[in-house]
């Protein structure tokens, strides 16, 4: 097999068609071997991390699931035994402290705290009332810390209430509405803990963030299975590096008249309704196309996927 025909495979596309990618990028840049090179790159990377973990290029694929399954008990072992020296009151806010120590990203641009209160105030979030045995917002708001209620609105408001609350109050923001500040986070408290069971047995993990107000949050679970802590705590960092990628869109692009419909696309996800592309045109993909459509034509054309960017960080 052919170094292009070693890609086509990766990608699952026709030899010819990583040809002619690659014949039109070194026109547009004047670089040549790039695909070559890439192929290599991989190779060499398989090798050296098999040769880490002590087994041979020609092992079977369950033998190595299983040794990369040891290796993860063990890395996840040493590191929490690290996280011991560092601040912190709970494993969680260890793992928080640490991420941010070791992320260093800058402050953001960010939707203004008061805002997500007027969106309860015009928005009541019902199912969130009455999980508190609240009479109506105004008590909500007085007696809960605005940012945790409205990190858990996912995982205790129905997907039509978020819905319908994106379309008509998202549709308002400009420039004004947003503000310059850290990312923050969070460890929801123990209040949260029976309503985020739920979101965490659909997500399989135990973090998630808000883009639009710079908040990463940890749901109180403690997930007992080996590996999981270590492999959330690599989430926490990919959504530092995912929250400051938006921002810097927000930032970019708020002076625009369309300035609050490209801010939705942005929280949206949108991607482009496309099955061809011209000749050295790439796509932007800011969503996961394969988890929701396997088929889907977009995965045969030339993208780049900023999610990409945010782990390679």
């Amino acid at each position: 097999m052919t170094k292009f025909g070693k890609l086509a495979h990766i990608f699952g596309v026709e030899e010819d068609f990583i040809v002619a990618l690659d014949r039109a990028m070194a026109k547009a840049t004047s670089r040549r071997g790039v695909a070559e090179y890439l192929v290599d790159s991989i190779e060499e990377t398989i090798t050296r991390t098999l040769g880490k973990l002590g087994i041979n290029s020609d092992c079977g694929a369950d033998e190595v699931r299983e040794v990369l399954r040891e290796a993860i008990f063990t890395h996840e072992h040493q590191f929490l035994d690290f996280l011991n020296g560092v601040q912190g009151a709970t494993e969680f806010e260890k793992a928080m402290n640490l991420a941010r120590k070791i992320a260093k990203v800058g402050n953001g641009f960010f939707l203004k705290k008061d805002r997500a209160q007027k969106i309860l105030e015009e928005r009541p979030p019902m199912n969130l009332i009455k999980f508190f045995g609240y009479s109506n917002v105004q008590e909500l708001l007085k007696k809960q810390d605005i940012t945790e209620s409205f990190s858990a609105l996912r995982f205790i408001e129905s997907n039509e209430w978020m819905h319908e609350t994106f379309d008509k109050v998202y549709s308002n923001f400009t420039v004004h509405d947003f503000e310059e500040r850290p990312i923050e986070l969070r460890v929801l408290g123990s209040e949260w803990l029976e309503v985020s069971k739920k979101f965490v047995a659909k997500k399989h993990h135990n973090v998630s963030h808000l883009k639009e107000f710079g908040v990463i949050f940890l749901n109180p679970i403690r997930e007992d299975m080996p590996g999981k802590f270590l492999r959330d705590f690599a989430l926490l960092l990919h959504y530092f590096h995912e929250i400051e990628f938006y921002a810097k869109l927000f930032r970019r692009y708020s002076q625009d008249e369309d300035f609050a419909v490209k801010f939705k696309s942005f929280l949206r996800g949108d991607v482009q309704e496309r099955n061809v592309v011209s000749e050295g045109e790439w796509l932007i993909v800011q969503r996961y196309l394969w988890k929701e459509n396997p088929d889907d034509l977009r995965l045969k054309l030339p993208r780049v996927n900023p999610e990409s960017m945010h782990w390679a960080r």
